[in-house]
């Protein structure tokens, strides 16, 4: 019998490949987990390279059963988006761990998959959305000019897959329609033509969608979504099912503090496995489309790093009350993305600031030694300060928060100046109470 949830994912932490706890997984990372793992049955899991990149690099496709339902994933299309790889490589590691097991011996006599872990090596390596010719190789597939979405074409025709798993990240700034959340893992089955229709293998895709869902539920409550349907004959998921492939795209989203996305990593390894399950076992026929449809959307540029919503601002023209989104531009500094009446964006975190006045802070001179500890910092902050002049070499920075050199004047307020990593401070009756440092929130007991 098909392990419940629970105990699938027990297996799976035991099956889980450490070090791939990254931010970033590149072609070697791939290359040598495939060189270093010994299959004891190589007619059950096979390897093989398939085709190589523009830059000559291997493309590896795992094939694993000898069921006679196909199913193609591929992964790391986008070279920046590296969760769903690492799932693959779980999975590999999870079927040879448990390949005696009855349920997984009966489920791979009823399906193969064949698996590819990382399509775009070339911008793997170089850490890019597209491939070293500069295409994203997922508006490629009418053209094929790249020699990934050759090998991508080759595997439609070759293998003629009944099912696809169309595997990448997206941004962290989407959210759920109607609900200032982020979107964990988004859905889509895509249209095969322009008029959107419904042939039964783009149907059997949204059912086994909402099968998936189902016996996920209590997992992604409050935090699915699907994409918008619209067709394009450029993208590798619609020229699938304009040939009669049922394919599922996943997207990984994101969660707070989970920066190398890592529960999604875990989310795509359940959604693979329970979708293989209701495809050989033909169950998610039992399910209508409605789980599917019923998805809210996946809303673009929802979501921003920080919120302050309602910040006093009194300017020489009078005062207005402003939201002010800010995005982080690296791991230290943020930009300003969007000012005015933000209600519909929300925010990782979120400053009520409808008591606050804006001001722009005073500059400290440094003209002696001092050792910039956070006690010392929030004193400088209270009393005014949130720049530096002088001789910043004097600063002994005792702390993660930015030291702000210059010249030696305040900046006016002028925070919506959008190139600025900004820089401020909130009053209350004339109090410090918080400090945005390049973009960073100090709120000040």
């Amino acid at each position: 019998m098909f392990p419940e949830n629970n105990e699938l994912e027990q297996l799976y932490y035991k099956a889980r490949i450490a070090n791939l706890d990254k931010a970033h997984i590149f072609p070697e990372d791939v290359s040598q987990h495939l060189e270093d793992t010994i299959f004891a049955d190589p007619n059950f899991i096979k390897k093989q390279i398939i085709g190589h990149s523009y830059l000559a690099l291997p493309i590896h496709l795992i094939s694993v059963g000898k069921g006679s339902i196909p199913i193609l994933c591929w992964s790391q299309m986008h070279g920046d988006e590296p969760t769903a790889t690492a799932a693959l490589l779980d999975l590999l590691v999870f079927i040879e761990q448990n390949k005696t097991a009855p349920w997984l011996t009966e489920l791979f006599e009823k399906v193969t998959l064949h698996f590819v872990p990382m399509l775009n090596p070339d911008g793997a390596q170089q850490q890019t959305r597209e491939n070293a010719q500069g295409i994203d190789i997922n508006r490629d597939a009418a053209a094929l000019q790249t020699p990934e979405g050759k090998v991508l074409k080759s595997l439609f025709d070759n293998i003629k897959p009944a099912f696809a798993f169309n595997l990448h990240d997206q941004s962290r700034y989407y959210r759920i329609e109607h609900s200032l959340a982020p979107v964990e893992m988004a859905f889509l089955a895509p249209a095969g033509d322009s008029h959107e229709s419904m042939p039964e293998h783009r149907c059997n895709a949204m059912k086994l969608i909402g099968a998936v869902l189902s016996d996920m539920s209590d997992e992604l409550f409050g935090r699915v979504a699907k994409y918008q349907d619209s067709y394009s004959d450029r993208a590798f998921g619609d020229l699938a099912c304009s040939q009669g492939i049922a394919c599922v795209l996943i997207e990984s989203g994101y969660r707070t503090n989970d920066l190398n996305r890592q529960n999604a990593r875990r989310l795509n390894f359940l959604c693979l496995m329970l979708g293989l399950k209701h495809i050989a076992d033909g169950s998610y026929q039992q399910v209508g489309e409605f789980a599917y449809n019923s998805l809210p959307y996946n809303i673009e540029n929802g979501l921003c790093d920080l919120v302050i919503r309602g910040l006093n601002v009194d300017s020489v023209k009078g005062n207005f009350n402003v939201d002010v989104a800010l995005k982080h531009l690296n791991r230290k500094q943020a930009l300003i993305s969007e000012l005015g009446d933000l209600r519909q964006l929300g925010g990782y975190e979120v400053l009520n600031a409808h008591n606050f006045s804006y001001a722009p802070g005073n500059t400290f001179e440094v003209n002696e030694p001092i050792d910039l500890s956070e006690d010392k910092y929030l004193f400088l902050l209270r009393n005014g300060f949130c720049r530096f002049s002088g001789d910043i070499s004097l600063i002994n920075q005792l702390t993660d928060w930015p030291i702000i050199k210059v010249p030696g004047e305040s900046e006016p307020a002028g925070f919506w100046q959008k190139e600025m990593p900004p820089t401020w401070l909130m009053l209350f009756n004339d109090q410090v109470k918080g400090a945005v440092l390049e973009g960073k929130l100090i709120v000040l007991k």
